[in-house]
């Protein structure tokens, strides 16, 4: 089995954090590792895919570049992909050295569609959907909380719409003791929902490679920050920070609307969902099936007519509401 160029040179961070959440307790251990010679890379023809319901993608070639004298084969697979989404092969799937390997992907007709991302403004931050119109702008009296706080370019988005990662320094880039940390905040109301300190403070230089120093895996729970002891290139790093648990958050609905009588089949994505999560519609408990940590599927309640409340809650007791979330006809 190969393994991953790194491509950032010096010593290598994994941080695991227990997660410092406002209002609750946490901790933090810490594992340096060496980095070690990579014999392989790998390099894929598009770095994103649209697909329609029920349609397929144009191919995505996959391709291994060996290096040291690398020549195995080299497994993929995809973690984490939205429910309803497939991939041709099935993964995990053999690639082997110097063959291009074309990849389709499907979505059922009941995928979960939409898109949004986050913009940092020089005022504020935006929200906008898949047509550049801004649905909302978060803001947070919590960010006043960190003397000095300097924000760092770029913004991380959770992959169903939920969180913002808002990377910071806790003062002026390269000065001494400074450190960096990560604001992570519901995107629908602005809420901070927790804040992490990492040990180094970010990278700031924004060149032609690098306009963003932080970003998140396909679930939100681990974070990939470029670093650096004293905010210089020469001493750049890779930080990783494992969250035990992602706040809980909604991101979108499959359905705007449900039927009054009940049993309208819903998707619902976001953030943090665990076992047991209970979900209520207008105040009338609803059968949800959790299909992963950002997936649930469920049958509305008979409601009365109008725009309904929608809350989940956590087997631990963390709970959020989204005011409007459908309307029942």
């Amino acid at each position: 089995m190969g393994r991953f160029v790194q491509g950032i040179a010096g010593a290598v961070f994994l941080i695991l954090f227990s997660g410092i959440c406002v209002g609750c307790g946490g901790g933090a251990t810490a594992v340096i590792q060496q980095p070690q010679d990579a014999d392989f890379s790998v390099a894929v023809s598009s770095s994103a895919v649209t697909i329609s319901q029920g349609g397929v993608s144009a191919p995505v070639n996959f391709s291994i570049i060996p290096h040291n004298g690398f020549s195995g084969n080299v497994q993929v697979t995809f973690a984490g992909l939205p429910a309803g989404i497939s991939s041709n092969p099935a993964s995990p799937f053999a690639i082997a050295c110097g063959i291009d390997t074309a990849v389709d992907f499907g979505a059922a007709a009941t995928a979960s569609t939409g898109t949004a991302f986050a913009v940092q403004t020089v005022a504020s931050r935006e929200i906008r959907d898949s047509s550049l119109y801004v649905t909302g702008v978060p803001t947070e009296a919590e960010l006043n909380q960190v003397p000095g706080r300097v924000a760092v370019p770029g913004l991380a988005m959770h992959p169903t719409g939920a969180l913002i990662y808002q990377p910071f320094l806790t003062g002026a880039a390269r000065a001494p003791n400074v450190r960096g940390g990560i604001d992570i905040s519901d995107a629908r109301s602005g809420q901070l929902r927790m804040r992490i300190f990492l040990p180094q403070q970010f990278m700031t230089d924004v060149d032609a490679l690098h306009g963003d120093f932080l970003t998140i895996d396909e679930n939100g729970q681990r974070l990939f920050a470029i670093t650096s002891l004293d905010g210089s290139p020469q001493n750049a790093a890779l930080t990783v920070a494992q969250l035990a648990s992602v706040p809980l958050a909604i991101g979108s609905l499959s359905s705007p609307t449900t039927s009054v009588a009940g049993e309208t089949p819903l998707m619902i994505r976001g953030s943090g969902f665990q076992a047991g999560i209970k979900l209520t519609i207008g105040g009338k408990t609803a059968t949800a099936t959790l299909v992963d940590m950002n997936t649930l599927t469920a049958v509305s309640p008979a409601v009365a007519a109008g725009p309904q409340q929608l809350t989940l809650t956590n087997a631990n007791g963390e709970t959020v509401s989204l005011d409007a979330a459908v309307t029942a006809n």
